[in-house]
């Protein structure tokens, strides 16, 4: 049986002088967000950071178990 666990949501963002990618990470989110409801969530954190980082991406993980 596949049983849905958890949907977590992480913020990549891009800061000045540093070459990788930081990621402010959400657990515990619905399950199945809406695309809009995820692409405003990068929007919501773009306007809440500092001047010298920008929202590059928003990544969506979702882990799954399967029980038999």
């Amino acid at each position: 049986m596949k049983a849905s666990v958890t949907t977590e949501l992480g913020i990549m963002y891009q800061e000045d002088g540093k070459e990788r990618l930081s990621k402010q990470r959400m657990t515990n989110v619905v399950e199945n967000p809406a695309e809009e409801d995820i692409l405003a969530l990068g929007d919501v954190f773009d306007n809440l950071a500092p001047q010298s980082a920008a929202v590059v991406s928003v990544v969506e993980t979702v882990a799954t178990e399967y029980v038999k």
